[in-house]
C-alpha cells in the first residue's frame, strides 16, 4: 500500500514517549510528580515507574491504553511482542539512544576535564532537564556503554557503530532533525569565533553517491582522530557537534573554570 508523505507518521516507542512527556511536564511545572503523571494515565504509580525505568514490561492492552492518553494511535507504536505480548526493552533502548542526541553528548562530556558525575551539573552544561540526564545515563549503563563505579563514570565503549534496521532508521531521522535544529539555533546564539557553519555547492554525478558517502565517512573518521589526539585526553573542556556545522552543545564553561 502506498502512503503519501503528508499522511505518513513514523512509528514511536511507548517508553520513549512516556519519558519525553513526563520531562516536558516537569519542565513546565517544577512541582509536577510521577504520582500526577500516573493519575493522568490512569495507571498504578509503581507500575509506571518500573515501566519508565525499564524494569517492567507491559501488556498490549495497557500499552494501547497509555498510548490513547498520549494521543498516539496504536498502529504507530513500534512494538515487538513475544508470545506473552510484552515489549522488548532492547529495541526500546536502542531506538531511544539513537534518536536522542543527549546520549552522545554525555559520552563526550565525560571526556572533558573537570567532568562531574552530577545530574544537575551535567544538565546545566547540556541545557537539559535533570530527569533527561538521569534517564540517558541509566540507558547507557543498561546498554553497556558506561559503568558507574566509586562515584565515577567509566567509558566502556568509546567507539561505536550502529545496526541498520527499520527502527534505527526512524531513530536516526529524529536525531538528524534535532541536530539540524540545534545547528540553526547556534547561528544566532553562538558568537562566530566559537563556531563554524560552512557549505559547498557543487555539480556531481548522482551515480557516484556511494563514493561520496565513503569519502565523507573517511573524512569524518580522520576529523575524529584529529580532534581527539591521545595527548589531549586529559585536557578536553567542551563538547562540539559536527554536521558540517561545528558548534558547541555545552554551555560556556568560563564560570566553571574560574571556580
Amino acid at each position: 500500500m502506498n502512503t503519501s508523505a503528508s499522511t505518513y507518521s513514523p512509528p514511536v516507542c511507548l517508553r520513549t514517549e512516556l519519558r519525553k512527556e513526563f520531562v516536558r511536564r516537569c519542565k513546565s511545572n517544577s512541582a509536577y510528580s510521577l504520582r500526577a503523571f500516573a493519575k493522568f494515565l490512569s495507571v498504578d504509580q509503581s507500575l509506571l515507574s518500573k515501566v519508565m525505568s525499564g524494569q517492567r514490561s507491559i501488556s498490549e492492552s495497557v500499552g494501547e491504553k497509555i498510548a490513547s492518553k498520549l494521543k498516539i494511535r496504536p498502529s504507530r507504536l513500534l512494538q515487538s511482542y513475544e508470545a506473552n505480548l510484552t515489549y522488548h526493552q532492547l529495541i526500546d533502548d536502542e531506538v531511544s539512544l539513537l534518536a536522542d542526541w543527549s546520549h552522545f553528548a554525555i559520552l563526550e562530556l565525560a571526556k572533558t576535564k573537570n567532568f562531574k558525575l552530577d545530574y544537575k551539573w551535567m544538565a546545566d552544561r547540556l541545557s537539559l532537564h535533570t530527569k533527561e540526564v538521569e534517564d540517558a545515563l541509566e540507558r547507557l549503563v543498561r546498554m553497556g556503554f558506561v559503568a558507574i563505579e566509586n562515584k565515577s563514570l567509566i567509558l566502556l565503549k568509546p567507539n561505536n557503530c550502529w545496526t541498520q534496521n527499520v527502527s534505527t532508521t526512524v531513530a536516526r531521522q529524529e536525531l538528524q532533525r534535532t541536530l539540524l535544529k540545534k545547528a540553526s539555533d547556534a547561528i544566532s546564539a553562538v558568537e562566530f569565533s566559537q563556531r563554524e557553519h560552512t557549505s559547498l555547492t557543487v555539480a556531481v554525478r548522482k551515480d557516484r553517491m556511494f563514493e561520496f558517502k565513503e569519502k565523507l565517512l573517511q573524512v569524518r573518521n580522520e576529523l575524529d582522530a584529529f580532534f581527539q589526539p591521545a595527548e589531549d585526553e586529559a585536557s578536553f573542556d567542551d563538547v562540539y557537534q559536527l554536521t558540517i556545522s561545528f558548534f558547541p552543545i555545552t554551555k560556556d564553561n568560563k564560570q566553571e573554570n574560574s571556580k
